[in-house]
């Protein structure tokens, strides 16, 4: 959806300025070394001095990205895809429902996939320091349940551990520790079966009743880093304050309003892969 402002961002030794604009200014607004923080976008090619085709390059608002991908991405394309794992709930009915978003950061056009290719291999990766909360066993899977500290709000998330081993390290933290994980992201199809309602001499099952989700992500850790174990800063004491926090500024805001107070715009920080497995 459109905003109200976008920002843009430079940064001169390691010293990072960000700039508010008005949304009806933002296609031209130009301040030298500045860029749009949002999405970055290259699925058309082009060719350079050097006589290589190569993406060309823009740096756009989700809204206007929607549009301008929409229109020049081709199906059938091989795309590399980078972005930011958004963990939320919501009240539905009286009840809480917990729920996870991608939200890409990059599209970029890439080499073809073969997918017929002996050595073709499905790379879709996650990195996040999550706050383990305990770990249990289902179907000889380890299910971890853990906390994920937005920036302003404490959202729970589900994890999955294929490897015993790594398990088993899980399994001797603490409640409540920090821990940065990787791994990958798997879709995978729900299983759940249909309940038949049907009964003797009433016809068949209803072909409406279907799987509401007939898909879901799951994020498999694969490895941790040891060194990144924190037991303070997450320790229990510490995360219900926060909460508290959290629930009396989310109250302020619905009894007062949310003007504007100042923004903070967050920023995209890339994924270092130099750690050592856990």
């Amino acid at each position: 959806m459109e905003q109200e402002n976008v920002y843009f961002s430079k940064t001169v030794e390691k010293k990072t300025t960000v700039e508010k604009v008005a949304w009806s200014k933002r296609l031209d607004w130009n301040k030298e070394g500045f860029r749009l923080i949002g999405v970055n976008v290259g699925v058309e090619k082009t060719t350079d001095e050097k006589g290589n085709l190569v993406n060309v390059k823009k740096y756009l608002t989700p809204f206007d990205a929607c549009d301008y991908i929409a229109k020049h991405l081709k199906d059938d394309s091989s795309v590399f895809v980078r972005g930011n794992i958004e963990y939320f709930h919501f009240e539905s009915n009286g009840n809480t429902s917990h729920s996870v978003k991608f939200i890409p950061t990059q599209i970029s056009l890439c080499k073809d996939v073969d997918f017929e290719a002996t050595d073709y291999e499905v790379v879709s990766s996650f990195s996040q320091v999550l706050v383990y909360m305990g770990i249990r066993k289902e179907n000889e899977r380890g299910l971890v349940d853990a906390k994920v500290v937005n920036y302003s709000t404490i959202e729970d998330a589900e994890f999955v551990i294929d490897d015993p081993k790594l398990a088993g390290n899980f399994k001797k933290l603490k409640s409540n520790t920090g821990i940065k994980v990787w791994g990958n992201i798997k879709t995978v199809r729900n299983t759940e079966p249909v309940q038949d309602k049907s009964t003797d001499g009433w016809g068949g099952p209803n072909p409406m009743d279907k799987v509401t989700s007939p898909y879901k992500r799951e994020l498999i850790i694969t490895g941790a880093d040891p060194t990144s174990i924190d037991t303070v800063v997450y320790a229990e004491d510490v995360l219900e304050q926060a909460m508290e926090a959290m629930k009396s500024d989310s109250k302020a805001k619905t009894e007062y309003g949310d003007d504007d107070w100042g923004e903070t715009p967050s920023e995209t920080k890339e994924v270092k892969e130099e750690e050592s497995a856990w």
